[in-house]
């Protein structure tokens, strides 16, 4: 029986590759989700850096626009006549229902002194004794305002009196019908009431929002805790080299945040020389796409799975149909198997109901392989007999048999054709029978004799019968002989004496 062939099948689906392909698909399916988290993370960026630059712009334009009014406010009151009257007078009482007036109807305005040109406060409102009678000319806003007598916000500064909190101070000159100062007019803009206008502003989690002042001191600040000490903002140097550069936005190393990337979007304030710093942590940005990074993630693995999944059924859909076309191919190979069987059976069959075995010799070894039916038609026992060719020329006792038929079996070599011959043997209980056998070499690939296959048929009772018939023909007195073909096969004596031949001019004739 064929052995079974092995089932082969595509490189892809063989056991052992599968780890190779799911590290492989994890890999490349690791890389797609990665490049896409990574644009989606600059596009996002990008787009939360110009948010933050618009916001940084909204908020420069609210303080600016706060600024001006009330400096525009205060201008306008500084050339109303009665007020204008009670600083030539230096008349407190009337000035300070003046500064009153001015509070009520301007919320933005709170803290409100008068001095005179060399900066001496001499009224203010609410009343603050502990300024009244003081010259302030060291301090920034009278160097601001005198410089040119025009109006000035100054830097921050802290409140000497009061809370003793940080502050900035709008100061507006007041002048005569000729054109010269008379005296000043100083708003004392607390920085903890910015923060009110700063918070009507919509921010992001994670924005924050700093202003400064011309110094790149803090005047406001969501982040830092600025309100009972003057603060340098921390990243001023570096940004302002950046934004002389004209860069609108600038990613700092933020050691509050253990050195991660700070993103700062700059905008200046036009008309006070202040700046506005929105920033944004880098992990906040992050933190807000985490919700797409969880998606895109979650595809991914789903992805990977149904792909990982379609692998081990197409792995086994392959598996199964070539199992079954191996099944179909061994019922195949098991029908010619049985057809094959059934075949030789018959020919089993004929062989014994034809007396007809088969033998093959090989002359390498002088080994015979015989049939069940050589032994039966030499009557021996496959047992006790054991076929070689030295054995099988004993059962022949007849040198001369011998040589003729190796003669014979010699020319038929030589010409690679087919043979036959007779030979008699001799039998267990010493008779004699007769057997045909026809032959034929094979060779190998260079043309040596390395076999002979052949088959034997007994023949004995043939050759009884056509002695009996010799012996019969011989002794008759009538004239007997054979013709075939139009030639002599067979005549007996009386045919030849009648003749007047001899047999060995008739036959064949």
């Amino acid at each position: 029986m064929p052995e079974k062939d092995t089932p082969t099948y595509p490189w892809f689906i063989e056991r052992r590759y599968l780890p190779l392909i799911i590290v492989l698909v994890f890999v490349l399916l690791s890389a797609v989700t990665f490049t896409i988290c990574y644009r989606h993370h600059t596009i996002n960026t990008e787009q939360t850096l110009k948010v933050n630059r618009s916001t940084a712009n909204l908020v420069s334009l609210v303080l600016d626009e706060h600024l001006k009014k009330i400096v525009s406010v205060m201008e306008s009151y500084s050339n109303r006549p009665a007020l204008l009257q009670a600083v030539r007078d230096k008349n407190v009482e009337k000035a300070r229902k003046r500064l009153i007036s001015l509070t009520k109807s301007n919320p933005g305005i709170d803290i409100l002194v008068i001095s005179d040109r060399q900066g001496t406060v001499w009224a203010s409102h609410p009343e603050r004794p502990e300024v009244l009678g003081k010259t302030f000319a060291y301090r920034d806003w009278y160097k601001g305002v005198s410089k040119e007598w025009k109006s000035n916000i100054s830097d921050v500064v802290l409140r000497i009196g009061g809370k003793k909190d940080l502050s900035v101070q709008i100061s507006v000159p007041f002048f005569d019908e000729t054109g010269e100062v008379i005296g000043i007019m100083v708003n004392t803009q607390r920085t903890a009431e910015l923060g009110y206008l700063f918070k009507q502003v919509p921010l992001d989690p994670g924005t924050d929002i700093t202003v400064i002042d011309r110094k790149g001191q803090i005047v406001y600040s969501s982040r830092y805790d600025f309100s009972k000490k003057i603060l340098l903002f921390p990243f001023y140097p570096g940004i302002k080299q950046a934004t002389v550069a004209n860069n609108k936005t600038v990613a700092v190393d933020d050691p509050d945040l253990g050195g991660r990337t700070h993103y700062i979007s700059v905008a200046p304030v036009v008309n006070s020389g202040w700046t506005v710093f929105v920033g944004r942590d880098k992990h906040s940005i992050i933190l807000s796409e985490s919700a797409y990074y969880i998606q895109v993630t979650a595809v991914a693995f789903f992805l990977f799975l149904s792909i990982i999944l379609f692998i081990f059924y197409s792995r086994k859909q392959v598996m199964a149909q070539q199992i079954l076309e191996q099944l179909q191919a061994e019922k195949k190979i098991r029908a010619g198997e049985e057809k094959l069987r059934d075949s030789e059976r018959r020919l089993s069959e004929a062989r014994k109901m034809a007396q007809l075995g088969y033998w093959i010799w090989d002359v390498r070894t002088g080994n015979v392989e015989w049939s069940e039916e050589v032994f039966n038609i030499f009557q021996l026992d496959p047992k006790e007999f054991s076929p070689h060719i030295d054995s099988i020329q004993a059962l022949s006792p007849w040198p001369e048999d011998h040589e003729r038929d190796k003669e014979l079996i010699r020319k038929t070599m030589e010409t690679h054709e087919k043979g036959t011959y007779e030979q008699r043997f001799l039998r267990p209980d010493n008779s004699i029978g007769y057997y045909h056998s026809t032959f034929q070499g094979k060779y190998d690939d260079g043309d040596n004799l390395i076999s002979i296959v052949g088959t034997v048929q007994d023949i004995t009772k043939r050759r009884q019968a056509e002695e009996r018939y010799k012996t019969l023909t011989e002794s008759s007195l009538a004239s007997v002989f054979v013709v075939q073909d139009g030639k002599f096969r067979f005549i007996n004596t009386s045919a030849i004496v009648y003749a007047g031949y001899t047999s060995e001019e008739l036959i064949g004739k």
